[in-house]
């Protein structure tokens, strides 16, 4: 029972930080220093300021795509994702 209340309250931010966790591994370190200067180019940072909540990565990534930098970034990430990762 406590499994299962476990998974269903924390599944869906630990699957999304271990995808995550293993795209940015993936990475060169050239190709993460891209995409970390993509997101200053955009100003991520301060887009993502008043965001309170950041224990529950998944609902906060939610969260953040209702900001354009923020879903302009995932995009990014994700044209990353596939040509870095044939």
């Amino acid at each position: 029972m406590y499994q299962k209340r476990v998974v269903d309250a924390l599944g869906f931010d630990f699957n999304v930080m271990l995808k995550a966790r293993r795209f940015l591994d993936s990475l060169s370190d050239e190709k993460l220093d891209e995409a970390l200067q993509f997101c200053n180019r955009l100003r991520l940072d301060k887009a993502l300021r008043d965001i309170d909540e950041i224990d529950f990565q998944g609902q906060t990534l939610l969260r953040a795509l209702t900001k354009p930098a923020a879903f302009t970034a995932l995009a990014y990430f994700l044209v990353l994702y596939l040509t870095a990762n044939p």
